[in-house]
């Protein structure tokens, strides 16, 4: 099991601007509606207030502060505030997150992978916060499961009569394969995890749309890291292969928004 410690907490101010005219379900069922951000205050609207009421940004970050510090912080009043289960609602929102039974407790999974913790330290910089550190995989780690998937791709795509060619460091795609009258666009992740989660990038994404059904994704996942001698080694790993791919919107999840701000 992993430690979050060092994952980085997130902002309430961004993550409630990515709600603004969405609903959020509560521990009890209900939603709750972000109407609006206004400062310093977010605009929440219920069924009993439809037109909202605001409650004060710091109270989400304070419980965001908890629960990333903590990894579970109890949804009640004297912790969360008169808005407690809104706040606990908002909680819930981040990768990763979860509610528990009674008492009912918002959670932080500790089987965070690598990869995503990685991927969420990425978001946090590129929006100008660099509030902690992540605990993905240290680089060289990174960089042998990541050789390792590869070598047992490339391995499977062989023995299934495709020419292989390692097109990753210039191509949003990882491995290009072709045989007679036919061309394959695949994309590898590796991962020490169980694979249930992979990070995609944007154009990782795109790409493979445009191609479909000529594509093909393989997870090697279960991958195990020798770090006892001066290099880490990796080794055994499991394949995944999904083929055709087609990158299904109801299984991407958004971890960042890029927005234009209005002229003027």
């Amino acid at each position: 099991m992993r430690n979050n410690d060092d994952l980085p907490v997130p902002d309430a101010a961004t993550l409630l601007s990515g709600l603004v005219g969405k609903t959020v379900r509560t521990s009890t069922g209900l939603t709750n509606t972000v109407l609006a951000l206004r400062g310093d205050r977010v605009l929440v609207g219920t069924d009993s207030s439809p037109k909202g009421t605001f409650v004060p940004v710091e109270d989400v970050q304070r419980g965001l502060d908890l629960l990333f510090a903590h990894r579970s912080v109890r949804i009640e009043p004297k912790v969360l505030k008169h808005r407690s289960t809104f706040v606990g609602a908002v909680l819930a929102t981040p990768p990763g997150t979860s509610f528990t039974a009674t008492p009912v407790h918002v959670i932080l999974a500790d089987d965070m992978t690598p990869e995503l913790a990685d991927a969420m330290v990425e978001t946090e910089r590129a929006a100008g916060r660099t509030r902690r550190t992540g605990r993905g995989l240290p680089q060289p780690e990174k960089v042998v499961v990541e050789r390792h998937a590869m070598d047992l791709a490339s391995e499977y795509l062989t023995t299934l009569g495709w020419v292989v060619e390692d097109v990753g460091a210039t191509c949003s795609y990882d491995i290009d394969a072709t045989r007679p009258g036919e061309h394959l666009y695949v994309e590898v992740k590796g991962t020490t995890t169980d694979g249930a989660e992979v990070i995609l990038t944007k154009n990782e994404v795109d790409l493979m749309r445009e191609n479909y059904p000529h594509t093909m994704l393989i997870v090697v996942h279960g991958i195990h890291l020798d770090r006892t001698g001066d290099e880490p080694r990796a080794s055994g790993g499991t394949r995944k292969v999904f083929h055709p791919w087609e990158v299904r919107d109801d299984r991407l999840r958004p971890m960042a928004f890029r927005y234009r701000t209005p002229e003027g």
